[in-house]
């Protein structure tokens, strides 16, 4: 497919020309970091990236092998339980008294086995309440139930229940030391006991899993954040709150730089949009403190796409699209505009405001990318790109090809783009230039022209950042788009000399002659320039906001992000054979050249606030891998399986990977 086609392409396998499908647009300092060296890598290099698929032979199971509980405390003195023993009042030779711990979501399966750190039935998590069963059936028979009773304490909280089951709800992150102690109604003597560590942490839920309550309250705190300005939000909710335009500015700042781009096309990808993420998800507790940040598992819309043979309906017709989710991604019919449910007529900050809170605007002075000439002063979306439909959404096969990475610099590197960045593409979109009939009218093969067009925003992007493509830099609030587009200065030159004219679609198009010819191989590199520089009076292209710098706008932005970290903590459970952070090779500074980009580098420190109670930030970005481990206690969070159970008939299986 053509989707396919351009993930093989140089144009992505390179990085020459594509950034981050989501919002490959900023960069935070207008300048190298004086201490960073800034001379481009050579084109050799990057070639030696290529994606290889690494066969890890192991079994999942093996490799996040469930830790059960140890050191539990033995049972109570004076010989209470051997006297028991002796009298064949107990079932079992053993004296240890398990127990589990449930809640309305843990029930018939142990949740959070996979991360080593967990015991089994020793989850719980803040603001639900939880359920402490005693085992007893273990150790005595149902006659001689009654002759026992059960005592529980948990350390530093001072509390202390009564009963073979008993409930509690913890409020904070914490690991807690659970004792219980089954002990004679006659003697008051303690006959059987254990002590457990339980875990209390915010377990993060596909929003399909979730109860219609806790989705629904999910969305609303969202909302929230939304509808609640950061001042009156800091005296509600208390200083740690943020408005959305908070996080919106972050990331316009980062990736809207004219430099590089501080969050995408470089190693700090992950990282940072997990620490964006996890700040979110933060707020969102300040509001609620019992709710987590779900996450969209995209490729089970991604799979019915591939199933139905790369028709796109799976995907607009899914039930995240409702009203009550993130609202319509069909937004034709209303001037690309989301207009109904709950995020309606979601409004951008503009004018004044705009422009003192944020570094970057675009030309019509909204908090947008600076190429991005977006009037509409609502959030945005398009069903299409420069006149072309996406028909391929992340599915199984992608994902598994991703969890072949078994080094950090492939796994980092290839994350952004087709397993996750096809997404962002798939919602934001490109309208008000129609490429596609323009293609179709120069007899170009339209089969082959997806694999540059879909990217074509990257392309236009980075030809900004290299100074080909100027962009206004004040528009009247009324300047139609086509009186407010981005134009090369140099047109004129192009279309006078192939030599100037190729010296920019060879750095474009990675040197591969193939796109430059129609059907009946006649050079069309004329008109692809034109196409390239907005030059035909009705090209005058429009990001959707999910497609650009300030696309945290996009509520669908904040249940996405969480799908590649659940996947990464897959694959560090699994294991990298090498965790080597590749530094100064960023691939879209100034454009199309491969250097030191702020925020990109293991030592670079990041804007995040603090994230961990036992942690203080700022962080480094090597910080920050340290305490996202899933195989250490650091993380406040976990996710809640490592099933696809969607890839199950697919012949897709991430329980083998290899």
């Amino acid at each position: 497919s053509p989707a396919m086609a351009a993930e093989s392409s140089p144009l992505l396998r390179d990085g020459a020309a594509y950034g981050d499908v989501e919002s490959v647009d900023a960069h935070m300092p207008s300048a190298p970091h004086n201490d960073r060296a800034t001379t481009p890598e050579p084109a050799s290099r990057r070639s030696t990236y290529a994606r290889a698929a690494v066969v890890c032979g192991a079994l999942v199971g093996a490799a996040s092998a469930v830790v059960l509980a140890s050191g539990r405390a033995g049972v109570g003195s004076n010989g209470t339980a051997s006297d028991l023993l002796a009298n064949s009042a107990m079932k079992s030779s053993s004296t240890e008294l398990l127990f589990k711990v449930t809640n309305e979501y843990i029930q018939d399966t142990a949740l959070g086995t996979q991360y080593p750190w967990i015991d089994e039935w020793k989850l719980a998590e803040p603001h639900r309440k939880s359920t402490f069963a005693a085992e007893w059936w273990k150790l005595v028979n149902e006659s001689e139930k009654s002759q026992y009773y059960y005592e529980w304490t948990i350390n530093s909280t001072n509390v202390t229940l009564s009963g073979e089951t008993v409930t509690h709800t913890f409020l904070e992150v914490g690991d807690y030391e659970v004792n219980v102690e089954m002990k004679s109604r006659d003697s008051l003597e303690v006959v059987a006991s254990s002590k457990s560590t339980v875990r209390s942490r915010y377990v993060r839920r596909e929003l399909r899993s979730l109860t219609d309550h806790d989705r629904g309250r999910f969305f609303d705190t969202m909302q929230t954040i939304w509808n609640t300005s950061c001042t009156d939000g800091k005296s509600l909710y208390g200083e740690e709150f943020e408005c959305i335009d908070t996080f919106v500015r972050v990331h316009n700042t980062l990736a809207g730089d004219p430099y590089c781009d501080h969050m995408h096309d470089g190693y700090g990808f992950l990282v940072s949009h997990t620490a964006l993420s996890q700040w979110f998800e933060r707020v969102l507790q300040t509001v609620n403190p019992d709710v987590s940040l779900a996450y969209w598992d995209y490729t089970i819309e991604g799979q019915a796409v591939t199933e139905a043979n790369h028709s796109i309906a799976p995907f607009r017709q899914s039930e995240v699209w409702d009203d009550e989710w993130f609202g319509p991604s069909e937004t034709a019919h209303t001037d690309y505009v989301v207009a109904t449910g709950r995020w309606a007529y979601t409004p951008v900050t503009k004018g004044v405001e705009a422009h003192n809170y944020s570094k970057y605007t675009n030309a019509y002075g909204m908090m947008r990318a600076p190429w991005n000439q977006n009037s509409i002063p609502y959030l945005t979306r398009s069903n299409t790109t420069y006149g072309f439909e996406l028909t391929q959404i992340p599915d199984c096969q992608s994902h598994l090809d991703q969890m072949k990475f078994d080094t950090f610099a492939d796994f980092a590197k290839w994350m952004q783009y087709s397993p996750h960045g096809t997404t962002h593409l798939a919602i934001g979109g490109v309208f008000n230039a129609d490429w596609r009939n323009v293609l179709k009218a120069a007899n170009y093969d339209l089969k082959l022209a997806p694999v540059w067009t879909l990217i074509g925003f990257a392309i236009q992007k980075n030809m900004y950042r290299a100074g080909y493509l100027e962009c206004p830099v004040t528009c009247s609030p009324d300047a139609t788009p086509q009186a407010c587009k981005c134009t090369c200065p140099d047109i004129a030159a192009y279309m006078n000399s192939s030599v100037a004219k190729m010296s920019v679609l060879d750095q474009v198009f990675a040197g591969q002659g193939i796109y430059f010819w129609d059907k009946d191989n006649n050079d069309v590199t004329d008109l692809l320039i034109r196409l390239l520089c907005n030059d035909y009076d009705e090209m005058a292209p429009v990001m959707g906001d999910s497609l650009e710098a300030a696309s945290p706008l996009d509520p669908s932005f904040w249940p996405t992000h969480p799908t590649p970290d659940r996947l990464l903590h897959w694959r560090r459970l699994l294991g990298f054979n090498d965790t080597e952070w590749p530094d100064n090779e960023s691939w879209s500074v100034q454009g199309f050249a491969i250097a030191y980009c702020y925020l990109h580098n293991e030592d670079d420190v990041g804007p995040w606030p603090t994230l961990f109670k036992e942690s203080a930030g700022p962080y480094s970005n090597r910080e920050l891998w340290e305490l996202y481990s899933p195989a250490k206690p650091y993380l406040p969070y976990i996710y809640d399986n490592f099933d696809w159970d969607h890839c199950a008939n697919s012949d897709h299986s991430f329980k083998v990977v290899g």
